[in-house]
């Protein structure tokens, strides 16, 4: 679907991609099958089908800002990277 400058797209039953001015955005990664990365990551809850490490590390990068709640945190920091950008919400 097309809004306005930016794309939307339907990445599996829980996943949205928006592109938008050369943005890529990820919300609930799950599923992805594209590897564009990722300007930001909002993660609403900790289920697998929202949050899934896998598919986050797929499309992260360093400069990569996430936003997430407490819950998830735990879940992010056993990916092993240094997120430099992680927004608790």
């Amino acid at each position: 679907m097309k809004l306005e400058g930016m794309e939307v797209f339907q990445e599996s039953s829980s996943c949205v991609k928006v592109s938008a001015e050369g943005k890529i955005i990820y919300i609930d990664p799950f599923g992805i099958k594209n590897t564009e990365k990722a300007d930001l990551i909002l993660i609403t809850h900790e289920d697998p089908g929202h949050l899934n490490l896998e598919d986050v590390e797929k499309v992260f990068k360093e400069e990569t800002v996430i936003v997430t709640n407490i819950i998830c945190h735990p879940f992010l920091l056993q990916l092993g990277k240094d997120i430099n950008h992680l927004f608790i919400v």
